[in-house]
């Protein structure tokens, strides 16, 4: 006689929307992004329960960057906070901003998404995601006044950023004599500022 199949175990966590974020948060690390219906098979509760906290797997993503921003921001601001002098500070956030792309490929992608976009139309992304920019408006603290800021920190986070994706795809160990990615920072620290600074009258 055949034996009846098993019943689905019953889930004992007290936090269903925690846990689906937990899960997907493992899942970007493996390199592997369920749907939302096998995440929560994964977990063990119907496709129903979890869609009555996340209409869609973009919203679920959504609450999985933001945290990965509220990460990304916290590891800017402690690299900066011994910090001293403008190139200081930006060599030590980019370091900072490498070194969390290096840890969290998958989360560090899946911030940047296109898919994401606007980013205001998710609860508390957006604001996630400017924490991090006011972390690199610090950088420029005594800088003139609030639109040069920008205009800095506009460049910094673009070249950043651009030297960070080129690292993480292996772009930099060929063409250039560079023992690691972050050795190279100080040289983009200082192109950035030779770039944004006021030039000195000859």
């Amino acid at each position: 006689m055949a034996r009846p199949p098993k019943a689905r175990p019953p889930y004992h966590h007290g936090d269903l929307r925690a846990e689906l974020v937990r899960r997907a948060c493992e899942s970007l690390r493996e390199g592997d992004m369920p749907t939302l219906r096998e995440l929560s098979a994964r977990v063990g509760v119907s496709h129903a329960a979890a869609y009555r906290h996340f209409p869609n797997k973009v919203a679920l993503l959504a609450e999985v960057a933001r945290l990965g921003f509220e990460s990304f921001a916290e590891r800017l601001a402690a690299a900066t906070t011994t910090a001293t002098g403008a190139e200081e500070r930006l060599v030590a956030m980019g370091r900072a901003y490498l070194a969390f792309a290096f840890d969290e490929p998958g989360m560090f992608r899946l911030m940047w998404s296109h898919d994401l976009k606007p980013f205001d139309a998710h609860p508390g992304l957006d604001e996630a995601a400017r924490r991090s920019l006011d972390v690199l408006l610090g950088t420029f603290d005594g800088l003139g006044g609030a639109a040069e800021r920008q205009r800095a920190a506009l460049v910094a986070w673009s070249t950043i950023h651009g030297y960070t994706a080129l690292a993480l795809e292996r772009q930099l160990e060929g063409p250039f004599d560079l023992t690691s990615a972050a050795d190279g920072m100080p040289i983009v620290a200082r192109g950035i500022l030779e770039g944004v600074l006021p030039r000195k009258p000859r």
